[in-house]
């Protein structure tokens, strides 16, 4: 099994109005956790518990190098707090293949701290997304 360092992944967000707009050189850390919610269907007579799986879910986490210029991370990022964006990852860039699969979906922007520094460290802003529609995995 081939294994990957990762120096390079691509990370685009919808900031303005249907717009992608790519944070890959300010991302320091991406984190796409895809869940399943469960549902009990234990019944009278079973030793053990059983569960089906029931909706999905999904998160984004980015940790950015933040700037405070125009047309940089915080302008871009601070007004879609709230908001229903999409969100376009993939682990390297380039073309979109079956070993550089993209993660695409609709997410809303649940919070952006754009200052969490003491003195003397680093500008970094944390962004998070839930999901607001289905997530796909396209390799083509």
């Amino acid at each position: 099994m081939a294994q990957i360092i990762i120096t390079d992944a691509k990370v685009q967000v919808d900031t303005s109005a249907g717009s992608l707009t790519d944070l890959s050189t300010n991302t320091r850390r991406v984190v796409i956790n895809y869940n399943a919610e469960t549902a009990d269907d234990t019944a009278m007579g079973d030793a053990t518990r059983s569960s089906k799986g029931g909706l999905k879910t999904w998160t984004v986490d980015l940790e950015l190098l933040n700037d405070y210029v125009t047309a940089e991370v915080d302008a871009e990022v601070f007004g879609i707090v709230g908001t229903v964006v999409s969100i376009d990852i993939m682990p390297i860039s380039g073309t979109v293949a079956a070993s550089v699969p993209a993660y695409r979906g609709e997410g809303l922007c649940l919070g952006f701290n754009p200052i969490d520094v003491a003195v003397g460290d680093l500008a970094v802003a944390t962004v998070r997304f839930t999901s607001a529609g289905n997530l796909t995995r396209v390799v083509a």
